[in-house]
């Protein structure tokens, strides 16, 4: 949005300057152009051609354009022009901007935000039925199964009311909404993106449902079978079990080793990040996330020892401080601990773990209040976590504030699947 709002602003500031022989068409022009990209980025072409119009019609009536001898300054602007194309044919303006993973200059799809492989498999293996997909993916499933196959929702959400919308997103968090989903719709093929955050919850609930059965997985999606006799054949040849799995080379990255935590294989995880370091040892996130492993497995030192060694080489890295928090939180160096933890939320304030970690030695340290802010700020980075919930609970029962309690058992009960209303006493 940077550029947008620079050109924004030029643009507003020649209507500024051209004032008494600005004409109303013009204005509305820019109006009309500004809102619409605005609210949807996909019309940004629209503003930045009207706008540009616009920009030079008010520069022209100001007279400032006719100061320009156009002849002396062609080649100068030959040359911008030639830089600024090579710039983004040869890719180094996604180089950067960081944005090299998912763009380069093709006539092709990004290959890392797209369910290529997904849909490949679903096609050669004439596997039919009822879709749910995450939402960024649904234009391109579209794109390769309309009108045999129909997408559940696409990113267009201007076009689905709220309230389906909510239904959607909270299907993917709330185990008892996703049942009732299924009930309604059917659909016995889910196609999701495990790459990018927002679908761990459902991920982990369906590799751990019977009713489901993975079948399909590659570097940004994978694919989940019902278990009804009509996906019976393929469930029996492309089912995955994971107890009689070994690592291949395609397991060997990082994208994959996350979609193994998120389902809960937390040794496959670790495999991949080793071998990944083995090749890198300067790694930030495989170093981080196979720390992580260490500490929930009782490995502290391990975990300790790497990610020292990490933060010689990124020594301005908040994950690295958090997770050395925690490492410390456990061997019960509660100073440590905190020193690490408050530096990391001071480097990066919406580190959602370090605010749990820390939320954690507060409430140990007996700082409730401090605690309580800690906690409600980790659920307004990640709503979804029963265990926060409770905690919260627990905190406001022994304050008294039993409505509130009420409400955060509640939201754990549904997170988990259990049955809404507090039997409880406070």
């Amino acid at each position: 949005y940077l550029f947008f709002w620079i050109f924004a602003i030029f643009t507003s500031f020649t209507f500024i300057i051209n004032l008494k022989r600005v004409k109303i068409k013009h204005i509305l022009l820019f109006a009309f152009s500004f809102f619409s990209s605005y609210m949807a980025i996909r019309n940004g072409p629209i503003f930045i051609f009207l706008g540009m119009f616009t920009a030079s019609v008010n520069l022209d009536e100001r007279g400032l354009l006719a100061r320009i001898d156009e002849k002396k300054y062609y080649p100068a602007i030959i040359l911008i022009m030639i830089i600024a194309i090579y710039f983004f044919i040869s890719d180094k303006y996604y180089d950067a901007t960081g944005q090299f993973l998912f763009k380069r200059t093709s006539s092709g799809f990004s290959r890392l935000l797209i369910p290529s492989g997904a849909c490949d498999f679903l096609q050669e293996n004439n596997i039919d039925g009822r879709i749910f997909n995450t939402s960024d993916f649904g234009p391109y499933i579209a794109y390769r199964f309309y009108p045999d196959k129909r997408i559940f929702i696409d990113t267009r959400t201007d076009l689905y009311k709220d309230d389906f919308y909510n239904l959607y997103m909270r299907a993917q968090n709330y185990p008892n909404e996703w049942r009732a989903l299924h009930k309604e719709y059917g659909f016995n093929i889910v196609l999701l993106r495990h790459f990018f955050s927002g679908t761990e919850r459902i991920l982990r609930f369906l590799h751990e449902d019977s009713n489901w059965k993975l079948v399909y997985y590659d570097i940004n999606s994978c694919v989940f079978l019902e278990v009804i006799p009509k996906n019976e054949e393929f469930i029996n040849r492309f089912g995955i079990d994971f107890r009689a799995k070994t690592l291949v080379d395609s397991d060997i990255g990082l994208n994959t080793a996350i979609f193994f935590e998120k389902i809960g294989e937390g040794d496959f995880a670790e495999k991949a990040y080793v071998k990944l370091l083995k090749n890198n040892p300067r790694l930030l996130q495989t170093g981080n996330n196979l720390a992580t492993i260490y500490t929930n497995t009782g490995r502290h030192e391990e975990a300790i020892r790497l990610l020292e060694e990490l933060l010689q080489v990124h020594p301005w890295s908040a994950e690295l401080h958090a997770n050395l928090g925690t490492a410390y939180l456990s061997l019960r160096r509660r100073q440590d601990a905190r020193l690490y933890l408050e530096k990391s939320l001071r480097l990066n304030p919406y580190l959602r773990n370090a605010c749990y970690t820390l939320g954690i030695i507060y409430l140990e340290a007996g700082e409730v209040d401090r605690a309580i802010g800690q906690f409600v700020k980790y659920l307004r980075l990640n709503p979804y976590n029963a265990g926060v919930h409770r905690i919260l609970g627990d905190i406001y029962t022994q304050k008294g504030l039993s409505q509130k309690a009420v409400s955060e058992y509640n939201e754990a009960n549904a997170l988990d699947g259990k049955e809404m209303g507090w039997k409880g006493s406070l």
